[in-house]
């Protein structure tokens, strides 16, 4: 189980799966930054999850767990959250067959887990 949530982004290197997810095409997507000698860099980062890896940067963003290709407003998914830390993988190592990995483990960092932001957001109680 992950505590990370994990989106592979579409064009990803390695993929087996085609990622559904562009974060350069999303209006709502915010990178996550750090302070690095006054200047600020995206976070990336390596997650092991033993048989594969995902490289990617830190974003936020809305998701939700179910939504069509028509309609990717929150209005026509279900069980969406508004804004969700997650990894979008950008290169895997191993192959990984599905086009993401969906953090249920529990967290210190209640922004990156899903299941405490539905309660946060009220989705769930």
């Amino acid at each position: 189980m992950s505590k990370y949530t994990i989106v592979v982004n579409e064009g990803a290197t390695n993929q087996v799966v085609s990622g559904n997810y562009r974060y350069q095409n999303s209006n709502t997507s915010k990178e996550i930054m750090a302070s690095n000698d006054n200047r600020y860099d995206p976070v990336i980062t390596k997650y092991n999850l033993g048989t594969y890896e995902f490289i990617g940067k830190e974003l936020k963003d809305q998701m939700c767990l179910y939504q069509t290709r028509e309609d990717r407003s929150m209005d026509f998914g279900r069980m969406c959250v508004n804004s969700l830390n997650f990894i979008v993988a950008e290169e895997i190592i191993g192959e990984f067959d599905a086009n993401g990995v969906l953090g249920l483990a529990p967290s210190e960092d209640p922004k990156q887990s899903y299941v405490d932001t539905l309660y946060r957001d009220g989705m769930i109680s």
